[in-house]
């Protein structure tokens, strides 16, 4: 059990931590530093009341009970259709987002090995390795999850290692700016891990003080990840540049070769380290993500369905 409640917080971890946590110190760079760690905290807080709230309904009903069984027995044939509609829109956009990250980086892999595959086939190749691993079940994927998790975190601390010592504080408040909203939407998805409650309480069972000890740490580890991270690239970068790549079409890339640069000149030569590393990062990030919210989908449509895994 004590290896089932680390896997459970180590797959909230997977699907809240998305390739979207690079775009949280360049959004939030339009305002100050302060604000966003406000604004920050009080996203989690309410994120993390609703997912136990989540947790509560779904105590209410037998165990396998998804949202459609969740929103029939409380809100009734309406609610379900509703559910049903919002629910699925959500996980297949999700699912073709990060499909799609996938394919990019498949195709980036393979190029550098000489092997030059078009997009679309690239998709379908990630779709059938990823997706191989979610049909088995959510004990397949809790096991990838955990070996990816561990380069992921990896990959995060090294470069926040390399970042940390060459941060200056006055770039954190020696500007003026103001307060934007748009901010709040970004934070809102980097702490979206509550679809993934009712499956996660499949796995562990009907412990109700496990699946608490499980949501609460599951939230509060990316709550510290993103502020570490927010504080060391907008300690690194200058307010300019960080807008540059906030107004840029490709701004995952461009953050990452901005860092790169700067530290190159710091570290003697190990920009090259830092930028695999981000990638690497970011690659993980994808497919941690795509695993997370597929297993939902399998668990809701089996639920709404009423079919039995296997």
């Amino acid at each position: 059990m004590r290896y089932k409640v680390m896997g459970s917080v180590l797959m909230i971890l997977g699907t809240s931590l998305g390739a979207g946590m690079l775009a949280l110190p360049v959004v939030s760079s339009q305002q100050p530093f302060l604000i966003t760690c406000l604004m920050l905290v009080l996203t989690w807080l309410l994120m993390t009341v609703g997912a136990f709230a989540l947790l509560e309904v779904n105590l209410w009903f037998p165990a396998g009970s998804n949202l459609v069984s969740m929103a029939k027995g409380t809100l009734g044939n309406t609610g379900k259709v509703f559910v049903w509609l919002i629910y699925l829109a959500l996980l297949y956009c999700l699912i073709c987002s990060y499909l799609s990250g996938a394919g990019d980086v498949l195709t980036g892999w393979l190029s550098k090995i000489g092997i030059e595959i078009s997009l679309w086939l690239a998709d379908c190749i990630a779709l059938l390795i990823l997706g191989s691993i979610v049909v088995v079940g959510i004990r397949s994927v809790d096991h990838v999850n955990r070996i990816l998790m561990f380069f992921k975190m990896a990959a995060y601390a090294f470069v926040v290692v390399m970042i940390l010592p060459q941060m200056q504080i006055g770039r954190l408040v020696n500007y003026q700016s103001s307060w934007h909203g748009s901010v709040l939407t970004v934070m809102i998805t980097s702490f979206g891990f509550a679809i993934i409650v009712p499956s996660i309480r499949a796995y562990l069972g009907t412990s109700e003080r496990n699946l608490k000890r499980v949501l609460f740490l599951g939230s509060l580890i990316p709550l510290v990840i993103y502020l570490l991270w927010i504080m060391a690239v907008q300690g690194l970068l200058n307010h300019g540049s960080l807008l540059e790549i906030l107004h840029s079409n490709v701004s995952n890339s461009a953050l990452i070769a901005a860092v790169s640069s700067v530290l190159s000149g710091m570290w003697h030569g190990q920009s090259e380290s830092v930028s695999h590393a981000l990638g690497f990062f970011v690659s993980v990030c994808v497919m941690t993500s795509f695993l997370g919210v597929s297993i939902c989908l399998i668990d809701f449509i089996a639920d709404g369905l009423h079919l039995k895994k296997s």
